[in-house]
């Protein structure tokens, strides 16, 4: 029988992007990346009797978008002392009195005092100075050190997915349309596969303007968060708190509109007005007593008073 120790320890932190496990997003962005980019070096391109220069441009494009990707995904964002901490990291148990690895602005899985910015990574198991967010498709945390390579990232895959869909686009234009001399040249793959690339290059335009409107939408929200002064870890806990006091507001109108609609039920049952009117008209009859008595009070004083008189 094996006895399990009672200290268990957390998984060691991960250092990069490119330590395993790797993240099933991260590896279909590259087979797709090195589809795609074959397929324009090989079938495209070539096809351009110019072909030199869209060759350099996407050659420009695609440098681009590797470096900021590898320097995004190499760079270690952890918190400076995490880095140069390798000591033993317990088993987090998460419980009511303590629901949060971070406690007073202290990990109790790194061991080390952070800022209030600072959060730590469940995927990654280290703390992320200024956390952003954690990118499944570069299998890494965003955070203070790699946030502009991240935006470069953005930018660049941009600029070489334009590119490329530009360049499929024009094949597809100059093979489908009388203009064919004007932007391609006689080539022995057109002589048997012809209508292959027009078809295969429409849906690889296709593909590419999916992709470059999600690579758009998370730039251009990634410029609103630095406009605003937010990462993307502050925007989401606004937004959920934003929706908590929504469903509160709604549960409390909701209770509201049925204690309402209880007393609506109540007035309306046969005998409910009666009844009111019944507890109405016992308070004016008390009331009448009550002035009837003071009235009679009031008089025989008035009498003593007279008697008194006289007799004196």
């Amino acid at each position: 029988m094996k006895v399990k120790p009672e200290n268990k320890q957390e998984n060691p932190p991960r250092k990069n992007g490119f330590v395993c496990p790797l993240d099933t997003k991260q590896v279909s962005l590259w087979i797709v990346f090195f589809l795609f980019v074959s397929y324009t070096f090989v079938l495209v391109i070539p096809v351009f009797k110019l072909w030199y220069i869209p060759f350099s441009i996407e050659v420009i494009a695609v440098f681009c978008f590797v470096f900021f990707t590898l320097r995004t995904t190499w760079i270690d964002p952890a918190d400076f002392s995490v880095r140069y901490n390798n000591g033993e990291r317990p088993q987090f148990k998460k419980t009511k009195d303590n629901p949060h690895v971070i406690k007073n602005l202290y990990c109790q899985i790194c061991k080390i005092n952070v800022d209030s910015r600072t959060k730590h990574c469940r995927n990654c198991n280290k703390c992320i100075s200024t956390f952003d967010h954690h990118c499944d498709w570069l299998n890494t945390c965003v955070g203070m050190r790699n946030y502009r390579y991240f935006i470069g990232t953005l930018i660049s895959a941009q600029i070489m997915i334009f590119v490329t869909f530009l360049l499929n686009l024009l094949v597809v234009i100059g093979l489908a349309v009388a203009s064919r001399p004007m932007l391609v040249k006689p080539h022995p793959i057109l002589d048997d596969a012809e209508l292959a690339v027009i078809v295969i290059s429409s849906i690889v335009a296709i593909l590419l303007i999916v992709v470059i409107l999600f690579v758009a939408q998370l730039f251009f929200f990634h410029l609103k968060l630095i406009k605003g002064k937010q990462t993307t870890y502050d925007y989401i806990i606004a937004k959920r708190k934003l929706q908590e006091q929504r469903a509160r507001e709604a549960k409390e109108n909701a209770e509201k509109k049925a204690e309402m609609n209880e007393a609506f039920e109540v007035c309306s049952e046969p005998g409910g007005l009666p009844e009111e009117e019944e507890i109405l008209e016992s308070r004016a009859e008390k009331q009448k007593r009550v002035k009837s008595a003071t009235t009679v009070a009031t008089i025989s004083d008035v009498r003593m008073d007279d008697q008194g008189a006289t007799d004196s």
